[in-house]
């Protein structure tokens, strides 16, 4: 094996895999200073390499959040956005990765909204793997969505059917059991 060889494969080795700092438990509030529209407890926070086309670039680190838990107080209020913004001045990057998210209403045991994983783009949200779950209809599933959370209202846009209101479905209370 040549020199150049061994440099590159130990380059493209090292930037497969993530490096970078990692936070356990992290958890904060998001919105105004006493009234959050939401607090986020985040199993991990790390950076891992940028992935540009089909290589992974390890000098352009991307912010990872896995086992994302959003517990939304106030569903009137744009938290979508309050958490883009949060994180943003927290790590300094507009693009983020989010895995295993999970959106609930309050002390709701069951989320409202599941995503594999979420890919931040400034205030654009490319979500995989979507499970919604309304109150009272049943839930559904699909590959992909994005949200703009940017306007107001936030939609959930979902590819061959209707934009969905993220309000509505956050905010219809649970059917009580009969």
């Amino acid at each position: 094996m040549t020199r150049l060889t061994l440099v590159v494969f130990t380059l493209l080795s090292s930037a497969a895999y993530p490096s970078g700092p990692a936070a356990k438990g992290v958890r904060f509030n998001c919105g105004t200073p006493g009234q959050p529209s939401a607090s986020v407890h985040v199993g991990q926070l790390s950076t891992k390499p940028s992935k540009q086309a089909f290589i992974r670039v390890a000098t352009l680190p991307t912010v990872a959040a896995s086992g994302v838990e959003i517990r939304v107080k106030n569903p009137d209020a744009n938290f979508l956005a309050d958490f883009s913004e949060y994180i943003a001045s927290l790590t300094k990057s507009q693009n983020f990765e989010l895995q295993n998210v999970s959106i609930h209403v309050g002390d709701e045991k069951s989320p409202r909204i599941t995503a594999q994983s979420i890919t931040v783009s400034k205030q654009k949200w490319d979500l995989r793997q979507i499970r919604i779950s309304p109150p009272h209809d049943v839930p559904r599933s699909f590959p992909s969505a994005s949200i703009n959370a940017s306007v107001s209202p936030t939609k959930l846009a979902l590819p061959n059917n209707p934009a969905l209101l993220i309000q509505d479905i956050l905010t219809t209370s649970p059917q009580s059991p009969r």
